[in-house]
């Protein structure tokens, strides 16, 4: 979890930055698992344990949030999920998990534990129906990438 704690500790300098003061308890984790019905990687645990989420100018990344559901993954999926969709749009992949919203329309989605693309952050984007677009092979990567902003 080194790279990563770097990585946000870079994001933690960067102007407007918040995240959720001493993060989210084991058990609220387990029922975002549980209503999402996947299993997060280890590293997105240990971020939403850590921090729940974390906001800078501009961006966020997704995580828990009870008081800003825009900060929140579990409201973000769902909605995602719920949401029908224009013809020949691909939906959001059930085996993962919104970590940020594409400006451009569209989502980073983070694979779950025991599945295809398992702890990949890929992009989906709506100008291409909804299809990947670019991916990074970890949440350590994903993480890192925004903190060279």
């Amino acid at each position: 979890m080194e790279r990563l704690a770097q990585a946000i500790a870079v994001l933690s300098k960067k102007e407007a930055f918040e995240c959720l003061q001493g993060g989210v308890p084991a058990a609220a984790i387990a029922t975002y698992e549980q209503q999402l019905g996947l299993t997060f990687p280890d590293n997105y645990r240990w971020f939403l344990s850590t921090f729940g989420y974390v906001s800078w100018f501009g961006h966020s990344i997704l995580g828990y949030s009870p008081h800003d559901p825009d900060y929140d993954t579990l409201v973000a999926t769902k909605r995602s999920r719920a949401t029908k969709l224009p013809k020949g749009f691909l939906p959001l992949p059930r085996n993962g998990n919104i970590v940020m919203r594409y400006g451009g329309g569209g989502d980073y989605v983070l694979f779950s534990k025991g599945g295809e693309l398992e702890g990949q952050v890929v992009l989906y984007t709506d100008e291409y129906g909804g299809r990947p677009t670019d991916s990074w092979s970890s949440f350590e990567a994903f993480v890192e990438h925004f903190s060279r902003f």
